[in-house]
């Protein structure tokens, strides 16, 4: 059984009746709470004894609440009742809350698959992440998904506004040697952070990472900076500031096992037909553009270095680039354009490329 509440104050006797009902069947619990009200909602004795997947979203609704008093005498235990089942967890929150006792304090929870992590982050002098490295490090064997997100709150005293110290922290030096997914969000962090985030991607031990997913808005210049050692992984998820030919040749070049390709460069927009109608226009215009410099007539916005004429492509015994799939960020795109784009990959830059499809068909 799967149960999502959103426990605001009006909501909490139906989520207490709901808990003696399903509190033997529920194995899925998405609970949405402010602070305030977990003593209201988590009784003292709560426990899900087949609960495998779960996920607490927190918020702070007065300023004034003790929001730690509540989450270590209420959520806390909760947690530890749950441990020995949870396969998933993730802890969600976009405030600025002193976490770490919160973190060392957990049990370990010895059938934990994946973690979710995401908080608000002031700055490295202000925001002590040394919880999640002792969380991460007792857990490390036994992961095979992780998801790291923080929100940049640039409000009041910042102390280090560059973060300039964001790749020491021991977080980014776990050894993770079963994990297969890596999702990395930094949202509304400084500018011109791709050699950190790069950093931060060599830090983290993970040999068998074959998933990697950048789900914050990149430009070209930061994807570049990121991916500039390359990486062995087969399948990427960006969310791009624009698609570009030098985007696909960064793809070819650096990437070279690569097999899937989501580019959600579109999202974020709340206009569909708007976002439909400009999507259309970026993509015929990138075809064109395609075209243009197979053609021999290369155009000075582009660098094609995996071809300028078909005359230049690389022999035949060099390796053929693996990518079989990419996904476009793209409201309903029209088939010609989806079918004209494909044909200029497959010439320039993927001979293996199979799929390519537009938003409604993205399945990573």
């Amino acid at each position: 059984m799967r149960l999502s509440v959103d426990a605001c104050a009006a909501a909490i006797p139906l989520a207490l009746a709901a808990w003696s009902v399903s509190s033997s069947t529920l194995h899925h619990l998405d609970l949405r709470v402010s602070v305030e009200n977990l003593p209201d909602i988590i009784p003292p004795t709560l426990v899900f004894p087949h609960l495998s997947h779960l996920t607490v979203e927190l918020r702070i609704v007065y300023r004034s609440s003790d929001a730690m008093a509540h989450i270590l005498g209420t959520l806390l235990p909760f947690l530890n009742r749950s441990s020995p089942t949870l396969t998933s967890f993730a802890l969600l929150t976009r405030e600025h809350l002193p976490l770490k006792e919160l973190y060392t304090k957990l049990s370990v929870m010895p059938k934990l698959r994946s973690f979710v992590a995401m908080q608000g982050y002031v700055s490295t002098l202000q925001t002590d992440t040394s919880g999640l490295h002792d969380f991460l490090s007792r857990h490390s064997d036994a992961l095979h998904s992780l998801s790291l997100s923080f929100y940049s709150l640039g409000s009041g005293i910042i102390l280090d506004p560059e973060m300039e110290g964001w790749t020491e922290q021991e977080f980014l030096r776990v050894s993770l040697p079963n994990l297969t997914s890596l999702t990395l969000g930094l949202y509304d962090f400084p500018a011109h952070f791709g050699e950190k985030i790069r950093k931060s991607l060599q830090g983290l031990s993970i040999p068998e990472l074959r998933h990697l997913y950048l789900p914050m808005p990149l430009p070209l210049l930061e994807l570049e900076e990121i991916f500039q050692d390359g990486m062995d992984i087969q399948v990427l998820t960006l969310n791009c500031t624009s698609i570009e030919a030098a985007l696909f040749d960064l793809v070819a070049s650096k990437l070279p096992r690569l097999l899937h390709l989501d580019l959600r460069y579109a999202a974020g927009r709340d206009n569909h037909a708007q976002q439909s109608q400009e999507d259309q226009m970026r993509l015929e215009t990138l075809i064109k553009q395609h075209v243009s410099d197979i053609q021999g007539t290369c155009t000075e916005a582009l660098t094609l270095t995996a071809f300028h004429n078909q005359d230049q492509l690389a022999p035949s015994d060099t390796p053929k680039h693996p990518l079989r799939t990419i996904y476009l960020g793209i409201k309903s795109p029209k088939k010609a354009n989806i079918e004209a784009l494909r044909a200029q990959l497959t010439i320039g830059w993927f001979p293996s490329l199979q799929v390519l499809a537009g938003e409604e068909a993205a399945l990573l």
